[in-house]
Parts: structure tokens; sequence; C-alpha cells
């Protein structure tokens, strides 16, 4: 299933540590502008990432909300123990967790946040995107881009790997 999911709006992209006000309040704009869907980048620790979460949605319980950690997990231990915390919260998704290349850990990780959804693959790139992902059936969404991905024609076969293997596929766009 190629699910057209990333047409979120990154709420604090350019200050990661403004506060759960200030995020919700940004939430609040985009919401009335017929928003939806908003992914926050992790804050400079995962308590303030907490702490903003929590606040977003608690004044929005219908939104979807994901975080995208941007690499901040350096272990599966780690990342678990945050993500553990994510599923009280019904995160739409726990993005690029930890750094690309160990496929088995992002399984781990996937195994030890369950039900929340994880979503990475757009920042791998070389021949073997995906298979290390399906091969250790380590995600929930498959994400993709054109640019890291190799280009138009290489993303049909990803794709059809992804679909193929039962994943949901949702595209990144790069600048």
């Amino acid at each position: 299933e190629i699910v057209d999911c990333d047409w979120s709006s990154d709420v604090c992209s350019s200050d990661l540590s403004i506060s759960p006000a200030e995020t919700v309040a940004q939430i609040d704009g985009l919401w009335k502008a017929g928003w939806r869907r908003f992914k926050l980048p992790i804050a400079p620790t995962p308590e303030r990432s907490l702490e903003r979460l929590r606040a977003a949605r608690e004044a929005f319980p219908d939104a979807w909300l994901g975080i995208d950690a941007n690499f901040f997990h350096k272990t599966s231990a780690d990342a678990i123990a945050f993500g553990r915390q994510l599923a009280p919260l019904r995160i739409g998704w726990f993005e690029d967790i930890v750094p690309p290349g160990d496929a088995q850990m992002v399984r781990e990780i996937r195994d030890g946040i369950r039900p929340t959804p994880v979503a990475m693959g757009d920042e791998q790139g070389g021949s073997y995107h995906p298979q290390a992902l399906l091969k250790f059936d380590a995600v929930d969404y498959n994400r993709v881009d054109a640019t890291t991905n190799g280009g138009i024609t290489r993303l049909r076969g990803i794709l059809k790997a992804c679909t193929d293997h039962g994943n949901k596929v949702t595209p990144h766009m790069f600048p």
C-alpha cells in the first residue's frame, strides 16, 4: 500500500527548542488553515520532546502526530526507553530513530515500542535499499526519496519490493 502520508507540516523545523505552548500555538494556526497532520522534530532533550508531544496531543486529540528523531538515539535501549513513552500519545509514527545502517537494531526497537509505528528509509541509499529493512521486517512504513534512493526509475522496484512485503510506503520530499 502506497500511503500519501507525508503531507504533514513540520511544526517546529526551524527552532528545535520552542516550548510546548509555542508548539501548540503553531499547530493551532495550521489547524485553522486546514492541516490535520503534524510531525514534530526531536527537541534538544527527550523530556522536552515528550512535553511538546503531550501538549500537542492534549490540545489536538484528533490530529495525526508524528515525531522525527533525526537520528538522535544511538542505542536500541535508549530508543526503546523513549519510544515506550509514545504509546499513550497515539503517535502516527516514530521516524528516523537511529542512524541508518543497522536494520536489525531498528527491528529490535520496533518490537520494543509497539504499537507505535516505525518509519525509516528515505535517508538510506545504495543498491541494497530497502532490502535490509525488509529482511529484518524493521519498519511499518518504508520512507522513500528519489534523491537518495536512486531516482524515479529505481523507485519503481523499491515500491514493488515494499508493497510485496506488505509494508506501507510513504514519500519524502527532499528540498
